[in-house]
C-alpha cells in the first residue's frame, strides 16, 4: 500500500476509535450526585477506564451509552428518579455501592455495599418483575426499579426498596 493510503487508513482507524470512545456516555454526575461526591472526598463515579477491556467489551454490547457506575431508578411509587451508584476510591483501591433516594425533599443516601477491596462492578437499572435469589433458592416479586451491582459475568447483587427499606438479593454468582 502506498505510504499514503496506509497514513490514511490509520487516521481512519483512529477516527473510528475515538468515535467510539466519544459515544460513551459519559459519568458527568447530575447535581444530586455531584451534591452528594462534594461530601465524600476520594470516591468518584465508576468509569470505563475502571473496568478491563473485555468488561468494556461486555458492557458496550448489553449496556451501551450507558455510565457503568451511575444508574436512575424509580425505587417506589412516587414516581421520583432516583440514582444507584458504583462509587471507587482509586488511591485505596475500594469500591462501594450507594443509592441517593429521592424524598419529598432532597436526597437521602443509602450505602447499600460497605466498601470493599476491588474495582469494576458496574451497577444498572433492573426494571420491576421477579429475581431469583440464588442463596435463598427463591424468587422475589420486585414492584419497582431495583440497582444490580454485577462484577461483569460473575456474581452480581440486586437491591430494592420495600417496606421502608432496602433489601438485597444475590442474583449471580
Amino acid at each position: 500500500m502506498p505510504r499514503m493510503g496506509m497514513r490514511s487508513v490509520l487516521l481512519s482507524v483512529g477516527a473510528l476509535l475515538a468515535g467510539a470512545q466519544a459515544s460513551a456516555a459519559p459519568c458527568t454526575p447530575p447535581p444530586p450526585v455531584a451534591s452528594y461526591l462534594a461530601g465524600h472526598p476520594g470516591w468518584t463515579i465508576l468509569d470505563m477506564p475502571d473496568l478491563l477491556t473485555d468488561d468494556r467489551l461486555s458492557w458496550r454490547q448489553s449496556h451501551n451509552g450507558q455510565c457503568p457506575g451511575l444508574t436512575r431508578v424509580v425505587l417506589d411509587g412516587s414516581g421520583r428518579v432516583s440514582f444507584g451508584l458504583a462509587l471507587v476510591d482509586r488511591d485505596n483501591g475500594l469500591e462501594q455501592v450507594v443509592a441517593l433516594m429521592a424524598q419529598a425533599k432532597g436526597f437521602r443516601a443509602y450505602v447499600l455495599e460497605p466498601p470493599v477491596n476491588a474495582v469494576g462492578a458496574v451497577v444498572y437499572r433492573a426494571p420491576p418483575g421477579s429475581a431469583a435469589d440464588e442463596e435463598a433458592h427463591v424468587k422475589v416479586k420486585i414492584a419497582h426499579d431495583s440497582i444490580v451491582w454485577e462484577q461483569m459475568e460473575a456474581a452480581s447483587r440486586q437491591f430494592y426498596f420495600a417496606g421502608g427499606e432496602f433489601h438485597a438479593i444475590q442474583t449471580g454468582d
